[in-house]
């Protein structure tokens, strides 16, 4: 079928449920094209939180706040609108993240916050690097 038809009834005249019905297409593919990729970055910072804390016996506070701070930076997030904190005490760890991302929809700035916090997770070492049961490990293990 080609567009003029389907732009058009048989009368010939304009059909404007179709041309609004494009319209809101077009208005969800740009706004996917224009937040989609935020919200992935967004996903890939929590996968990296979530790394983060698999791997909390190995660095220090400072250093996972640092580890953070450096992925967010990374993936797009600019340093004045980014804050993370990490805690440790007790055999656990915390880590709470906010920050913010700007994107352009239609000339105007749109903010997006998101949050990510891990409370109260047990500081894990990586199998990798854990002592052997047997004392010193061997080429033999």
């Amino acid at each position: 079928m080609r567009f003029r038809e389907l732009m058009s009834s048989q009368s010939g005249k304009i059909n404007w449920v179709n041309i609004v019905l494009l319209a809101i297409l077009g208005l969800l593919i740009y706004g996917g094209y224009t937040f989609l990729p935020i919200y992935f970055d967004n996903l890939e910072i929590k996968r990296f939180i979530d790394e983060q804390v698999l791997q909390s016996g190995v660095y220090e506070a400072s250093e996972i706040e640092q580890n953070i701070k450096d992925k967010a930076v990374e993936m797009g997030v600019e340093p004045q609108n980014f804050a993370v904190s990490v805690s440790k005490a007790n055999q656990k760890i915390s880590i709470n993240c906010e920050y913010s991302r700007i994107a352009k929809f239609f000339g105007q700035d749109v903010r997006r916050d998101f949050v990510i916090k891990v409370y109260n997770q047990p500081i894990r070492i990586p199998e990798s690097i854990q002592p052997h049961k047997h004392g010193v490990a061997s080429d033999n293990d």
